[in-house]
Order: C-alpha cells, then structure tokens, then sequence
C-alpha cells in the first residue's frame, strides 16, 4: 500500500516539528530564580504532554514510509529511544538528566499510544485501557513534586505572616546552598545544619496573593546548642531591592527582633532569607518560630 496523500502532506510538518521538540529537550534552560522551584516543576510535567505530541508526530511520520515500517509497536519504540536520547544528551549540554524526566516521558508516550488508531477488536479496547492506566499512573508520580510545592504554597499563604510555627508541616523553608534542614521530632522545631560561609541557609518564598506592606519586624525564636553566631536576615522585594539585617543567636533558647523604621523593599516581598555570613563556620541550631510583626508589634521600650 502506498502512503495516503494526507501522509505525504504531513511529512515535512512532523519531521519539523520533532526537529524542534528534540532540540527543546537537549539545549540549556536558565534555571529558575533561586528559590523559585515552581516555574522547574511545571516544566519538568510538560515532559508528559510534550512526548504525547512527539509519539503523534512519529505515527504521522510513519504513515508515509513503506507498510513494513507502519506498527505502532515501532512508532513507540522509536519515542522511547528518542526519550532516552534525549536524557543523555542532557548530560553534555548542561542540563541535568532525571530519572522522574524519563517517567514522564514514558506517561506520555503511553498516553499518545491512547489516540492512534487501535481497531475496534476487544484486545484492542483492551490495551487502550492498559496505555491509559499506566501513562496517568506515571504522569502522577512525575507531578508528585509539582502538586508538592503548591501544598506548600497554600500553607504559607495561611501561615503568612506567621513563617514558621513549632509542629507545623514540612515544606514552607528550603535549603539553600549546602544547608541541610529536617522537622524536629520532639517539640516541632526545625533542626537547621547550615554550611559555612559564602550566605548558605534557609530560604521562605512568599507566595503570591498576600499582602505584604506594614511590617516592621522580623521575631525570630531559636534553640542553639553550639557556641553564639550571627545569623543574618535579608528581605528581598519584588523590585529587586533588598534589605540587611542580623541578630545575635545566643546559646540556649531566645528571640531575636529584628526592625526596620521604614518599608524597606520596592512593592511587595517576596522572599526572607537566614544566613550565615560570608566567612562563618558551619553552624547548627533549632528554629522554633519565625514571624513578621507589625509596626505596633516591633515596638519595643528602651531601658528597663
């Protein structure tokens, strides 16, 4: 049989547009603003829709060669290479292979397998199920991280502007740099093991949709169980202003305030940051809460 008209026409447009696919998948892409893994979780998903079109554009590609090279057996291997191919190269040109990329990979050539064409016999019914079920059981666990990190959003949209609470749920402070950070099992707290020097610590990003003006202080409660340190604050604005601050960690358990006279970011925070400074050595200590106060709050009298 020769290939159908329709087939030949839609050859050049598949062969360009896997052409353009496949070089999306191995060129470097900026990595997301520090702090920001929403914008890299969705795009890791887009794996799953992405190969979906790709094993399309393959089956479209297939029509138009000869009858032996027409099974969908082949238009599925020739994605999954493809798929593979494309997580090696990665690793040459600067982006990070994944294990969870190939899974969502492999969901959604599952599920493009789903719109060829199957016949109507009840084996084919069959296997159109089975394509379904496991392509959405693995676009699933490749959107664990994603559906993870909007959990958190949502908790910290609720918290705010009370950042961190004793026993509340993991997710709502992230590592930054070589900082290691675990939920306490006994009292709740947040054990912190941040690394030494070069600003390493904890970061809080503050999701979208809350209102951020009208502080004046940041109240940090902390157990140190070392030597006293420095621990640093910075506040970043959504114009790109900062501002610096530190309070003295003490050994044993205490608050910090620290204040501010004035706004001092452009429009609306969007990130708290506790650090260590530059030339510090690695430190250890429990953060058992972490909140924003108000003009009235951050008051505090002089003298005794």
């Amino acid at each position: 049989m020769e290939p159908t008209a329709s087939a030949t026409k839609f050859r050049g447009f598949a062969l360009a547009g896997l052409s353009v696919l496949g070089f999306s998948l191995v060129i470097p892409l900026p990595g997301p603003e520090h702090g920001v893994i929403f914008a890299e979780n969705l795009r890791n998903l887009l794996h799953v829709p992405l190969f979906a079109f790709v094993t399309l554009l393959l089956r479209f590609l297939q029509l138009s060669l000869p009858p032996r090279y027409r099974s969908p057996s082949v238009c599925v291997l020739a994605a999954l290479l493809l798929a593979v191919a494309s997580e090696v190269a990665q690793g040459f040109t600067g982006r990070n292979p994944a294990w969870g990329d190939f899974l969502a990979d492999c969901g959604g050539i599952l599920l493009g397998c789903v719109i060829l064409p199957q016949g109507r016999s009840r084996r084919s019914a069959v296997a159109r199920l089975a394509f379904l079920s496991a392509g959405c059981g693995m676009m699933l666990f490749a959107a664990r991280p994603l559906l993870a990190e909007m959990q958190a959003a949502g908790e910290k949209r609720e918290a705010f502007p009370q950042l961190w609470v004793a026993g509340s749920a993991d997710g709502l402070w992230q590592a930054q740099g070589g900082t290691r950070l675990r939920v306490s099992g006994s009292g709740g707290g947040l054990d912190v093991q941040m690394a030494g020097g070069s600003y390493e610590g904890l970061r809080y990003t503050v999701p979208g949709g809350v209102v951020t003006e009208g502080f004046a202080g940041l109240l940090i409660e902390a157990e140190n169980r070392g030597s006293p340190f420095e621990l640093g604050i910075r506040m970043d604005g959504a114009g790109g202003s900062r501002w610096r601050g530190s309070v003295a960690v003490p050994r044993g358990r205490s608050e910090q305030l620290a204040r501010w006279s004035a706004e001092p970011w452009d429009g609306r925070l969007v990130r708290v940051v506790l650090h260590t400074g530059e030339a510090q050595p690695a430190r250890a200590f429990r953060l058992l809460g972490v909140r924003l106060l108000r003009e009235t709050e951050a008051i505090v009298p002089d003298g005794p």
